[in-house]
């Protein structure tokens, strides 16, 4: 919701109020997928964590880690022109 608000101003919503038990659950998540991602990058020879920016530089960073073979690609940027997404 926050990044629809962000980029359509003209929509006329009020976010939740910031629910403490959510936020922990989120950082766990983070923190779970953090540690996931440093055990797996120790299995393969070849590892990269995609940068958070644009949907276009995430997709093109991606698709050229693909391409060159890398192994394990965390946050990795997907899209097939109508929906784009992060896998975990």
């Amino acid at each position: 919701m926050k990044r629809a608000i962000k980029l359509n101003p003209e929509i006329s919503i009020t976010l939740d109020p910031e629910d403490p038990l959510l936020k922990l659950i989120s950082e766990k998540g983070i923190q779970h997928e953090l540690n996931i991602h440093k055990s797996l990058a120790r299995k393969y020879q070849t590892s990269i964590a995609i940068k958070s920016g644009d949907r276009d530089s995430m997709i093109e960073a991606t698709k050229s880690a693909m391409d060159s073979g890398i192994e394990l690609i965390y946050q990795g940027a997907l899209s097939d022109n109508t929906f784009f997404g992060l896998p975990d």
